[in-house]
């Protein structure tokens, strides 16, 4: 039997939120992260909100991000190393802001990264990782890598950076030299546009994974925390997207039917 990196059971499945796939110890580096890191469209009121996330479960499909990106979302689109998809969010912690997305259709070929076990130095020398918005080029050169400086840790959670990231790498994964994931990008509420990014810092992310409790697919399911903070983050998301409706935070997203470059008509379950 082999031991999964992080034990989480979500819907009785185990989360691998730490450690590649056997698949991916082979792969080339930079495919190994092209199948690694998703591009997320959120339609979210009358707008559409661009970011990236991080597989987590390459087996169920499941993919970590941020949760302010996908708050709301009546849909949502996942571009892939390996095509177009869709996706649902099957659960999130708002205060963390942290969210889970589950890809439909699952298709084989997905991989986790690695992660680190610890913080890293400040100065040393980060790159963030996300995807550019859902297009037809699914290959290594759709992703946006942005070198990014490592701050002060922020406690045992967050990490500060010496730089602003672009808000398409919110939800995707800062990695070290050895293509480590050191933190998950998140954007800063309610600040300069222009101000330093923040991420939190992968072994804390990994306990949080640990806490995610089984649930009903169809409605949000996870953390018990999960209702906190609801109240704050649907004023932001009202403020920063007026057509935003509470409602659309408390429902799961729609999926609908799929097509899938190569493979044809796939209906959803």
């Amino acid at each position: 039997m082999v031991a999964c990196g992080v034990a989480v059971v979500l819907f009785g499945l185990c989360v691998r939120g730490d450690g590649p796939a056997r698949a991916a110890g082979r792969a080339d580096p930079r495919e190994r992260i092209n199948l690694g890191v998703v591009a997320l469209d959120a339609r979210v009121g009358d707008d559409l909100v661009h970011s990236s996330g991080i597989v987590i479960d390459p087996r169920q499909g499941l993919v970590l991000t941020s949760n302010r990106a996908v708050w709301g979302a009546t849909s949502l689109r996942v571009g892939t190393g390996l095509g177009l998809q869709y996706g649902r969010i099957v659960a999130r912690a708002p205060c963390d802001d942290l969210a889970v997305v589950e890809i439909l259709p699952q298709l084989p070929g997905l991989v986790a990264l690695p992660g680190a076990s610890s913080a890293p130095a400040p100065g040393s020398l980060l790159s963030s990782v996300g995807r550019r918005r859902v297009v037809s080029d699914y290959g290594p050169d759709s992703l946006l890598t942005i070198p990014a400086p490592a701050g002060n840790p922020r406690g045992a959670r967050r990490l500060d950076l010496d730089a602003r990231v672009v808000p398409e790498a919110t939800g995707g994964p800062l990695v070290d030299r050895e293509g480590r994931i050191v933190a998950m990008v998140q954007s800063r509420p309610g600040t300069n546009p222009a101000a330093p990014s923040q991420g939190m810092l992968w072994p804390a992310i990994r306990q949080r994974l640990g806490e995610l409790k089984p649930g009903a697919r169809e409605v949000y399911v996870g953390w018990r925390d999960q209702y906190r903070c609801v109240g704050k983050l649907n004023a932001q998301t009202k403020a920063a997207h007026p057509a935003f409706k509470t409602r659309d935070a408390w429902l799961n997203a729609p999926v609908p039917a799929t097509r899938v470059p190569g493979v044809g008509g796939v209906n959803n379950p």
